[in-house]
């Protein structure tokens, strides 16, 4: 006996199972929280007519459920401002970063000037995994400039060239501060205050 589906042509994406009672494929019952496919089945002393139901069972039957949710996913990410000061001596300084857990992964830009027209600026862009620090930094004034890279500090500003004036710092983390070990130089730090710019991820 040939099997006809219904409808004769299938909607895109519907999902169909057999009915023994008609013969036909018709579509799965489909709610947005569960996905259930019940048939009408007729049994025999011996077999299921569609192999489907469980032996013995007769009537209606749902066969066959799995409860299901979507999420949409999200990459969760904080990020946040602090300053200090450019002539702060050496200490740690802790700021909160809201992650709620320990970031996997820390992103810092970092920077000074001083709003004068011979002012030296620095910039510092630093990244952490957890394991590894890596930043490039600019330097300058108004006669010169120069550009370094560093694998131990976050945190690298200098100015006039030179590490007599500067600041640096290596960084830590926990679930709930950045901890940034801040050490001036011996020629009392750099101008201006530091503006940092933070962004965790897990």
């Amino acid at each position: 006996m040939g099997r006809a589906l219904a409808p004769t042509v299938p909607t895109d994406g519907q999902l169909y199972i057999f009915d023994s009672a008609t013969g036909q494929f018709v579509p799965a019952q489909v709610t947005e929280k569960s996905l259930s496919f019940s048939d009408n089945t007729t049994e025999d002393a011996n077999t299921s007519q569609h192999g489907l139901a469980p032996k013995g069972v007769t009537g209606t039957s749902q066969f066959w459920r799995q409860d299901w949710t979507l999420a949409n996913p999200t990459i969760l990410r904080k990020s946040g401002v602090a300053t200090r000061g450019g002539s702060t001596a050496s200490g740690t300084q802790n700021i909160a970063h809201g992650l709620g857990e320990v970031p996997g992964f820390v992103r810092i830009i970092a920077l000074y000037n001083t709003p004068t027209n011979t002012a030296p600026f620095g910039i510092s862009y630093g990244t952490y995994n957890g394991s590894a620090t890596t930043a490039i930094s600019i330097i300058g004034n108004t006669n010169a400039s120069s550009s370094t890279t560093d694998t131990t500090n976050i945190i690298s500003l200098l100015e006039n060239n030179t590490t007599f004036n500067s600041q640096v710092a290596t960084i830590t983390v926990d679930a709930t501060n950045i901890s940034l070990a801040w050490t001036r130089g011996s020629g009392g730090g750099v101008s201006g205050t530091i503006f940092i710019l933070f962004e965790v991820t897990p």
